[in-house]
């Protein structure tokens, strides 16, 4: 085991810092010798001086306390009634393997029930999952029976990857904790380990600063078994011999150690000690009063070396006043590079001030140059959708939001596009067009308030009829309104039919078919006709995982 710190992905970079400082300073060092020998014929006295030794040495220290070796830990007092636990649930392939029968999955699945039982009153869970890709399936609740009931649908079916990616699942899981709670973070991975060596260490470093503690639970055999396919047979690779899924608890107990976690094996039939993973779980977090938890927190040290780097300066400072003797400071001169430099940072002031001063962006010609260099850029063809809008040439926006939302890898980028697509359609009437692009906006975002208002008006002035000609707010009116604009980009087919508020009910581009009313039932009835339907939950939860619902996968609103 290698020793914990609170910033390992920073190793690399101060290793690299403080090894290119020292060379510097030996080069500088090395010139310098060599020109008083030829000057004043003294020989090298050394590779570096006292000066350079004490300067390396405290850039060393500040590396050091930037790093954050964890040595020990501390209890703080915390205010909060309880645990905040997210259960990471593995549903990839290997999980149906049968070494501890009926498979690893159903074995985790009890186990995680058990644990939601033994976890006290004033704790909270959430459930994630991951296989090739990872979702949360609810959220933190005090309701731990609604996710007992929702571990019976869980299985390897959720997801169309059957592969296994545990870091997906942390970065998840991570996300899933509520950032503004004083609650102790425990995250309780079931899991057979496949792959889990696989995990970076910046995620366990994220999970670390998060004072999440992992408590792992590996389920499976050391001798594996093999993995039944979906056809009924079993699982075979390229060379037609047969996989052997075997549990890795290694890997797991890595991801443990490093976040003062433990790992629990199961025993041969993928069972747990009763309520020994609630126990861990409730490890380092103790009540102490009413309102209140005691933790253990992990404790870096910083304060020391940051202290003696100070103390190497001081010296070096008071080093450099005693070498100097009787000779007066010299006021430092510019160099050219320093000159070089300040010409750089005025240079950048003024293009930053004239930026500023024109107060806009590129121009249409512009940025329809720059998407033809780049067309998958989501960024530039969302700019030069609004652009187009602000030109009055809505259809052109229209197609740069559609091409925006389908090349975005961002959610909420994907959403914004989206959205704007919804305000170009509804400015010029299209209602049904406008509801759908708000759907899938929130759908993407679902924090989006402007869309979810917009929406809502959509739909009531869908129900009116005929429907309304200006949009949410009336900040703009259609191209065939009483304003006497008009599209240039319309049809002649466009252009001669009759307005809407002119035109006979069939012939409404928006218009809306006669609504029939629908019997109404009685109190019995309606509660036999709720019972007849059928429930399918796990046709939800595979939602949440489907491959097909990213963004930019089909051509059109999924509902």
């Amino acid at each position: 085991m290698t020793w914990p710190l609170q910033h390992p992905e920073w190793v690399g970079y101060a290793v690299a810092l403080v090894g290119l400082a020292t060379g510097l300073l030996v080069l500088a060092r090395v010139r310098q010798e060599r020109r008083r020998s030829r000057l004043l014929g003294r020989k090298r006295s050394g590779w570096l001086g006292r000066r350079d030794v004490l300067l390396a040495a405290s850039l060393a220290c500040i590396a050091v306390a930037a790093i954050g070796p964890l040595v020990g830990t501390e209890r703080v007092r915390l205010p909060a009634n309880g645990l905040d636990v997210v259960i990471l649930l593995d549903v990839s392939r290997s999980m149906d393997a049968g070494d501890t029968p009926p498979s690893r999955l159903l074995r985790a699945r009890r186990a995680a029930s058990q644990t939601l039982t033994d976890m006290a009153p004033g704790d909270r869970a959430a459930l994630v999952v991951f296989a090739g890709k990872a979702a949360a399936l609810t959220p933190l609740t005090p309701d731990k029976a609604a996710l007992r009931d929702l571990l019976d649908y869980v299985d390897t079916r959720l997801t169309s990857d059957p592969s296994s990616h545990l870091e997906a699942g942390l970065e998840v899981a991570l996300g899933t904790f509520d950032p503004e709670s004083a609650r102790p973070r425990r995250l309780l991975v079931l899991s057979d380990g496949e792959h889990a060596g696989d995990t970076s260490a910046a995620i366990l470093a994220e999970l670390r600063r998060a004072g999440v503690r992992v408590v792992a639970g590996a389920i499976g055999s050391e001798a594996g078994g093999r993995i039944p396919s979906p056809r009924g047979q079993w699982l075979d690779d390229s060379r037609g011999e047969p996989v052997i899924s075997r549990r890795d608890a290694a890997a797991l107990r890595r991801i443990a150690e490093e976040t003062s976690g433990s790992v629990w094996l199961a025993d041969a039939f993928g069972s747990f000690a009763s309520g020994r993973l609630a126990a861990a779980l409730a490890e380092g977090a103790t009540p102490a009063g009413e309102g209140f938890v005691e933790q253990e927190i992990p404790v870096a040290l910083t304060r020391l070396p940051a202290a003696v780097a100070l103390l190497l300066l001081g010296f070096e400072l008071v080093y450099r006043g005693r070498s100097r003797g009787r000779t007066p400071p010299q006021p430092a001169r510019p160099t050219a590079t320093r000159r070089r430099a300040a010409r750089v940072v005025a240079a950048t002031a003024l293009s930053a001030l004239a930026l500023g001063a024109e107060g806009g962006g590129p121009d249409l010609g512009t940025l329809e140059a720059q998407v033809r260099r780049t067309p998958d850029d989501a960024h530039l063809l969302l700019e030069l959708g609004v652009t187009r809008a602000q030109e009055g040439q809505m259809r052109e926006a229209e197609r740069a939001f559609l091409a925006a939302s389908l090349r975005a890898r961002d959610p909420e980028l994907t959403a914004l596009a989206y959205y704007d697509l919804g305000v170009a359609l509804l400015s010029r009437g299209h209602y049904e067009g406008a509801r759908d692009a708000f759907f899938d906006a929130l759908a993407m975002d679902p924090e989006l308030e402007a869309a979810r208002f917009n929406l809502e008006w959509t739909l009531r002035a869908l129900s009116l009829d005929p429907p309304p000609m200006t949009g949410p707010g009336d900040a703009q009116q259609p191209p065939d309104s009483d304003s006497g604009e008009k599209d240039p980009n319309e049809g002649e087919e466009e252009s001669e039919s009759a307005r809407p508020d002119e035109a006979p009910p069939e012939a409404r581009p928006n218009s809306r078919p006669e609504r029939r009313n629908a019997p109404e039932l009685s109190g019995d009835e309606a509660e036999r006709w709720l019972d007849a339907a059928r429930d399918d939950p796990s046709r939800a939860l595979r939602g949440a995982l489907d491959d097909e619902g990213t963004p930019g996968s089909g051509g059109g609103p999924r509902w």
